[in-house]
């Protein structure tokens, strides 16, 4: 019988021991958009992209919308997003079509991943959807995120050595968006979330991120089992700057994990920063946050 997985998504599984699980939700990913959230989807104000640039490399943002900047047609096959979109996104599609979209509502802790082919529009882009499908609401911190100004004269940086700010951002953060890649399926982006420093900073310069419990699909950890390129983008939410990183990564399955910091999975993801870039204009947060009662709390060491 055809399987929805890929051969990645099915290693993952078997490696995950999760396969009967993922046979049970086989048919979770569909073809084009619910008709069921197409209301759900227009009241969104938050949404993370992942696009590629011509040197392969990926690239992952978030940017924040006004109500009614997503608009599905009414087949759900196709998608339109009424926004300006940033330089770089523009400049990555014109490079590869392909594009990774995640809605995300984290009042509701509700997230949608919507993935296809796009194009540019004079105020924003089309969407050919060829995958969509909810995630479980576990791992979102609550809050309610505004559009940020835009400062002009911090604009955009880059680099390739990760600066001290970049590093006490990632040792803060309860939030991030994750962006990998398929050959025939192309891209995919989510989110990652936990209790503040669950992103753990190795000494060799790798940028540890711990697996929790899922949905056992386990489409990202598929997706870099064939092709290791990956980007992250860590919103500042008290500054709407968004640090966006890429690079390449490994997969640990089975590690000791002796302070818990996976919640029992032992699983964790190491990316190798190749380079990254700052924009503006991202999500800030304003009003009281709750972390996420499903984040496992590592024990001290």
């Amino acid at each position: 019988m055809h399987s929805q997985y890929h051969s990645g998504e099915r290693e993952a599984q078997r490696l995950a021991g999760e396969q009967d699980i993922a046979d049970a939700r086989e048919g979770m990913v569909r073809p084009t958009i619910p008709r069921q959230v197409f209301e759900w989807l227009r009241e969104q104000t938050l949404l993370a992209i992942a696009t590629t640039d011509s040197a392969g490399h990926l690239w992952a943002t978030v940017i924040p919308g006004k109500p009614g900047f997503l608009q599905p047609d009414p087949n759900g096959t196709h998608l339109w997003i009424e926004r300006t979109m940033p330089p770089a996104v523009l400049a990555n599609l014109k490079n590869s079509g392909n594009i990774g979209l995640l809605a995300i509502d984290l009042n509701s802790r509700q997230r949608m991943r919507i993935n296809g082919t796009a194009t540019a529009l004079p105020a924003g882009l089309h969407v050919s959807v060829q995958e969509a499908f909810f995630n479980c609401p576990k791992y979102i911190t609550r809050r309610t995120a505004l559009p940020s100004a835009i400062n002009s004269e911090t604009a955009e940086r880059e680099g390739s050595q990760l600066l001290a700010e970049h590093l006490r951002l990632l040792s803060e953060t309860d939030v991030l968006f994750l962006a990998t890649t398929h050959p025939e399926r192309g891209l995919d982006v989510s989110h990652r979330g936990g209790d503040p420093g669950f992103v753990q900073l190795l000494p060799d310069g790798r940028i540890r991120l711990p697996d929790y419990t899922g949905n056992s699909l386990f489409n990202s950890l598929g997706n870099i089992l064939i092709d290791p390129r990956i980007a992250i983008a860590i919103p500042n939410l008290r500054t709407g700057t968004i640090l966006e990183i890429t690079g390449t990564a490994t997969i640990e399955w089975n590690d000791l994990d002796e302070n818990d910091s996976t919640g029992g999975t032992h699983r964790f993801v190491d990316i190798v920063p190749v380079a990254w870039r700052t924009e503006e204009g991202g999500p800030v947060s304003r009003g009281d946050s709750e972390l996420s009662p499903f984040n496992p709390h590592p024990t001290a060491a």
